[in-house]
């Protein structure tokens, strides 16, 4: 697909975190809004993205929502015995979020894994922030295909070039978000935020890796881009590895 002859995303891609919210153009160039609050920056940027994609294309188009570590946490539950279907496996995880992640606020809970089988990886989003922007992709008339912590993605990513990772830094805009697994199962799920200066940061994540006793061979260092343009629908915004110690 192609407008004017420039080769068309066929996603539509949004980022949003506190302090700023950035959207896709067609030809692949981020876009990016730090004016008024939360809701203003929602709207603003939506409608920019409405004026800068073909009506036609846009209306209905699949979007996916990526958010900052400081939007989504992650954390982790179980192994917890005798829970009984989801509507008990979801009460607990719902108990769980406060001492998690510090939010005391009702939030929406996902789990990746069985909590009564093991460790799993559970995310909390507020749902107050979830129905805000589940709200105005709606209005924008379009089809909110998912909303994942850009973390999440670029774990993926990591893994996919180093399966042998056991500890992951995740440095977005306004979030330092690490993850650890040990043995094959998650041991650590850890959010700052707001994300600590640079060496605040490497202290922190060299103090947690020497507590897992994560050698610096298995660990890996990821932070966001927002400069490096989309190819082929890769993840936006685009993540670079860094070296995991000595950073600047």
């Amino acid at each position: 697909m192609s407008w004017a002859g420039v080769e068309m995303p066929q996603m539509l891609q949004l980022y949003l975190a506190h302090d700023r919210c950035g959207w896709l153009d067609p030809s692949g160039v981020g876009n990016w809004h730090e004016d008024e609050d939360f809701d203003g920056r929602l709207a603003q940027f939506l409608e920019a993205a409405a004026q800068a994609w073909p009506r036609r294309a846009l209306r209905g188009r699949p979007v996916k929502v990526w958010t900052s570590g400081g939007l989504i946490r992650p954390f982790l539950l179980g192994p917890v015995a005798g829970l009984n279907g989801s509507t008990e496996i979801c009460s607990f995880a719902q108990s769980q979020v406060s001492d998690a992640t510090g939010w005391i606020q009702p939030c929406e809970v996902r789990l990746e894994g069985d909590v009564t089988k093991g460790v799993a990886l559970a995310t909390a989003m507020p749902a107050a922030e979830h129905e805000r922007v589940e709200a105005a992709v709606k209005r924008a008339k379009l089809r909110l295909l998912s909303l994942r912590p850009w973390w999440a993605a670029v774990l993926d990513q990591a893994l996919a070039v180093r399966p042998e990772l056991e500890l992951l830094a995740v440095e977005d805009t306004e979030s330092l978000v690490l993850l650890a697994t040990q043995g094959g199962n998650w041991s650590m799920a850890e959010t700052f935020a707001p994300r600590p200066s640079a060496d605040e940061a490497i202290r922190v994540v060299q103090r947690m890796a020497a507590g897992a006793s994560v050698q610096p061979e298995r660990s890996a260092w990821w932070r966001w881009d927002a400069e490096m343009p989309n190819v082929g629908n890769a993840l936006w915004p685009a993540a670079r590895p860094s070296p995991f110690e000595g950073r600047s």
